[in-house]
């Protein structure tokens, strides 16, 4: 098990330089319940967006927001 308590979503343009997009506390019980994990579903387009829903975190558990890369914190 990650004893890690929260989730971390990090992005680059040039894979050397990276930033925190999102990040997450986890939920308190995770070996009864599911792990803390944010879930990336595969998209193809030219805007700099992407959708993130996570699972078992809190602010994100079974919810699905949209990122503008680039900005700070997630949105929805």
């Amino acid at each position: 098990m990650n004893p890690v308590r929260t989730a971390v979503l990090y992005a680059s343009r040039d894979g050397a330089d990276w930033a925190t997009v999102v990040r997450a506390r986890k939920d308190v019980y995770p070996f009864l319940f599911q792990f803390g994990t944010f879930v990336l579903p595969k998209a193809l387009h030219d805007a700099p967006r992407g959708i993130i829903s996570g699972q078992a975190l809190t602010r994100h558990d079974d919810r699905i927001s949209l990122l503008t890369f680039g900005a700070a914190q997630a949105e929805g």
